[in-house]
Parts: structure tokens; C-alpha cells; sequence
């Protein structure tokens, strides 16, 4: 598991942060604004000193009047910031980011583990480093100090839906009504954006999880959700029934379900909350109200 330091080696590679009231579901971290072209400014500036300094990370970090309670005061996650920048409804068609017009791209998302509060663990006097940080991305004096003190902390690859056709490219762009799409010829394995999955994180409960679910399904491991069987375990998913990102404890096998990796997916994405999937029979319950759909298959011509 990587530290802090591993993925932002120095400060100077941190744009600043910016207080939010959760953790980050959507590839985008999103703005208010009046005006289109005032608000595209602001965000092109912040994306253009990410890309020329070479500081595309930042710190988020709970705070406002609506922010999780669980939350509030903890350092978060770190966000690597794109290079496209447009209206949130380019990027999702979540309607709790909709309040929020502006968005910029998210290439990647990095859980800290233990979601660590500012004052009582990482020893910060107070919260005033957040000052100023609910309307915009800052850059106070503390924040190479903050760095120091996070810098051994463990992160967590997180996982970002992707966007469909979609790449975000090398130079800053700002998108009005359709977003950069691929180039049809083009230089293959240049990496654009991550999209990471986090790990199971301990194999042989994984391994355990799945047997005893083929064992009450006759010897083929099963969906427990959707009922999909096969022989090869390696086809599905043990899936943490409470997430574990926000720190580390002691989990039984009681605690893991097996999932295929489509209902493992909508157990994450459906989610209201990050650290609050959907449960296995709130899944079901999707797939039979016809949520989801199957294409038929074709006649024999």
C-alpha cells in the first residue's frame, strides 16, 4: 500500500485544498458561479498552475454547514486534478452535484486511510487552514506542514466511474457542450486518466468467502445478489458489506459477500454515500424492477 509520499513526493506538487462535505463519488470535483465565462476562468487558472508547476494533487479535507458528520475536520482523500474543465453535466448526470455547475476532471482518487482529523491526530491548532477553502481551491502557508504530517499515511486507490468516450488530453480545454472525444488513430498506452479498484484486502478471507458460497450452492460459486453461477471463483467478487476505507479492523467472513463483478459495481455506484453501499438485497431488489436489462439474443438468420 502506498504512502502519501509515494504519490506526491514534495509539496510543491500540491496545488492547495479545498474543504468538502464528502468523500468523492463522481470523477469531477465540482464549483458554484454566476457567470459562465467568470467561473471557467477561475477553474482554468487552477488547472493551468496544475499542469505548468506540475502540481495536479490536492488535499481534500470535511468541513462546511453540510458536511457528514463522520467527516467533518478529517482529511479525506488526495484528488489528481485533469485537464478538461466544463459543466458537471458533461461528466455525470448525478443530480446531488447538479447545485454545483462547474466541474473539473478528476484523473485520479486516493483514500487516506483513517480519514485522520486535523487537530486531534495530525496535531494542526485548529481548522483555520480551511479558511476560505468551501468556495475554491487554496493554497494557505500551513499546507507543506500538513504535508509533513500526512506524508506516512497509507492510501487507498479509489474507485472513479468512467466517463464514455471520453479522453482528457495534455493541455488544458475548456468544454462547452461535448466533451474531448478520442482520437481514432492515435499513439497507443499513453496513460490519459486512472480508474482504479481497490483490492481485496486480505486474500485468504476473499478465498474462504467464496467456498463457503459454493458450498450451499452445490459446488458453484454464485452471485449472491443476481444468482449468476459458474465453476471459477476467480469469476467473483468478495465484497466488504461495511467498506473499510476509513480505517483498518478485524473482519470475518460473515462480513463479505460474493458478488459478481456487475452487482459489485452497482453495490458502489448506486451508492448515496462512499463509505455506504448498497446492500445486497437493495441490489436484488434493483434487478428485478427492471432497473437493469438484458439485450436478447439474435435469430438464427
Amino acid at each position: 500500500m502506498p504512502k502519501l509520499s509515494d504519490v506526491v513526493d514534495f509539496p510543491g506538487r500540491l496545488l492547495g485544498l479545498k474543504a468538502v462535505w464528502g468523500p468523492t463519488l463522481r470523477p469531477v470535483i465540482s464549483f458554484g458561479g454566476n457567470e459562465d465565462e467568470i467561473a471557467y476562468k477561475r477553474l482554468r487558472t487552477w488547472a493551468t498552475r496544475a499542469q505548468e508547476r506540475a502540481a495536479p494533487f490536492v488535499i481534500l479535507i470535511g468541513g462546511g454547514s453540510e458536511a457528514d458528520a463522520n467527516a467533518t475536520g478529517r482529511v479525506l482523500e488526495i484528488i489528481e486534478l485533469g485537464n478538461t474543465i466544463g459543466r458537471t453535466t458533461l461528466f455525470t448526470t448525478d443530480e446531488a452535484l447538479a447545485r454545483w455547475p462547474y466541474s473539473i476532471f478528476l484523473r485520479s482518487v486516493w483514500t487516506v486511510s483513517g480519514w485522520p482529523r486535523v487537530v486531534e491526530e495530525l496535531g494542526l491548532p485548529d481548522r483555520s487552514i480551511l479558511t476560505g477553502s468551501m468556495d475554491g481551491i487554496i493554497r494557505p502557508e500551513g499546507i507543506d506542514d500538513l504535508w509533513e504530517r500526512l506524508r506516512e499515511r497509507d492510501l487507498m486507490p479509489g474507485y472513479l466511474p468512467v466517463v464514455p468516450n471520453f479522453v482528457d488530453g495534455d493541455k488544458v480545454v475548456v468544454a462547452s457542450t461535448f466533451l474531448p472525444k478520442p482520437i481514432l488513430s492515435a499513439e497507443e498506452g499513453k496513460i490519459r486518466f486512472k480508474v482504479a479498484r481497490e483490492a481485496e484486502r486480505d486474500p485468504a478471507l476473499a478465498k474462504e468467502a467464496k467456498r463457503l458460497n459454493a458450498e450451499r450452492n452445490d459446488g458453484r460459486c454464485t452471485c449472491e445478489a443476481c444468482r449468476l453461477s459458474a465453476n471459477s471463483m476467480a469469476l467473483f467478487d468478495a465484497h466488504h458489506i461495511s467498506p473499510i476505507h476509513a480505517g483498518a479492523r478485524k473482519t470475518a467472513v460473515s462480513e463479505l459477500a460474493v458478488l459478481c463483478p456487475t452487482c459489485h459495481r452497482i453495490a458502489h455506484v448506486r451508492a448515496l454515500k462512499m463509505w455506504l453501499p448498497l446492500p445486497v438485497s437493495e441490489i436484488r431488489t434493483l434487478l428485478n424492477s427492471g432497473a437493469f436489462s438484458t439485450i436478447p439474443p439474435s435469430s438464427p438468420s
